[in-house]
């Protein structure tokens, strides 16, 4: 069937439209030696499913990769020129970066108070694991996965650049608990530290531990931590230095 359109100009992205937008997942960017590079994907191609879940956005993209086991076998049909192929890969990380086609709008849902406070709480309770699972992420591209007072507040500008306000308090309150997070990890001197020797002492049934031995871990603790926060903020520094970004 056949019909006529007559396009009108758009105020906001300035040129004729037909009242039609097509969102696509395009690559933009493949790392190379990543396994999707190893795989064959290229930039340019199109994702148009993942292990048979099609992909048509953002949101469909990351529910079909969440569920996806890390180190499992993924399919994923891609468009790329005039033909539709297939490629099989380990699951992230990938290595590639996703953009939108030109002229894709993004139009912001509102939830009611109740919803969003519960959407909040099952996030923060379902945070640890998501640490746990980014683990392998974080071993791939240390750099970006830690970042000191200089690199949150880098993070924050950028998202407050390009994402608005709105998604800064998120990224704050991220940083928030992955801060309190942090200082459960059972290593001196951190609360987490101090937790463990009271559980040892506990176990021992009230037997302290030797006072020499709890400084010299406190000790040796303090110093690890110290030369790991030189090395965070000297990596930040280096970030502003070079005009790396977090968003790209």
């Amino acid at each position: 069937e056949e019909c006529s359109l007559k396009p009108q100009f758009d105020s906001t992205l300035q040129r004729l439209t037909i009242g039609v937008l097509l969102c696509w997942n395009m690559v933009s960017q493949v790392k190379e030696g990543s396994p999707a590079y190893k795989a064959g994907i290229r930039p340019g191609d199109t994702i148009l499913s993942i292990n048979g879940k099609p992909v048509s956005n953002n949101e469909s993209m990351s529910s079909a990769l969440q569920s996806i086991k890390m180190g499992e076998e993924m399919r994923l049909s891609l468009y790329r020129g005039q033909e539709e192929i297939s490629i099989s890969m380990t699951s992230p990380p990938m290595g590639i970066e996703m953009r939108w086609v030109e002229g894709t709008l993004i139009k912001r849902k509102h939830i009611p108070i109740w919803k969003a406070a519960y959407l909040g709480g099952s996030y923060i309770i379902n945070f640890p694991t998501l640490i746990v699972q980014s683990i392998p992420l974080i071993r791939a591209d240390p750099d970006k996965a830690l970042v000191g007072p200089i690199g949150a507040g880098q993070l924050t500008v950028e998202v407050v650049k390009l994402l608005g306000l709105s998604n800064a308090l998120f990224v704050a309150g991220i940083i928030s608990i992955g801060l309190a997070l942090f200082n459960f990890i059972p290593f001196p001197p951190l609360d987490g530290g101090g937790m463990l020797v009271a559980i040892i002492e506990g176990v021992r049934r009230g037997k302290r531990l030797s006072p020499q031995v709890i400084r010299l871990a406190y000790t040796i603790g303090t110093a690890l931590l110290i030369v790991l926060a030189v090395a965070i903020t000297f990596n930040d520094i280096l970030r502003l230095i070079t005009g790396e970004s977090f968003m790209l």
